[in-house]
């Protein structure tokens, strides 16, 4: 199981959050609403993944899914605080070099500032 919560920020950046496991369960609890929500808008999105303790190729596609909808409207999507696990299999299956990932909020939302980028 796993929980999304959609806000924004001040400076008008979306901050999506998750937390539980990014299994098959997980994905097919939120892919549609992360889909429409995130891919089909050309907002700045961060995705808070630091509750995230597990995350499969399901989860990972979704995220890549994701990153390539905001960027096809000329936006940003980066990942925030990955769990040691979940950093590693992002590293490993190669979307660290696709969709950067930030320890720090400030960070994140910086790389997403069209100015700093």
């Amino acid at each position: 199981m796993i929980d999304l919560d959609i806000s924004t920020l001040d400076n008008g950046v979306r901050l999506v959050k998750l937390s539980g496991k990014m299994d098959i369960q997980g994905v097919n609890q939120i892919g549609e609403e992360f889909a429409l929500k995130i891919s089909s808008t050309g907002i700045p999105t961060i995705v808070d993944l630091r509750e995230v303790s597990f995350i499969a190729s399901l989860g990972m596609r979704i995220l890549l899914s994701a990153a390539r909808g905001v960027a096809n409207h000329d936006a940003k999507m980066v990942l925030l605080k990955p769990q040691p696990l979940v950093k590693e299999a992002l590293t490993v299956a190669g979307l660290n070099s696709l969709i950067p990932s930030y320890d720090d909020l400030y960070l994140a939302m910086a790389a997403l500032d069209p100015i700093n980028a």
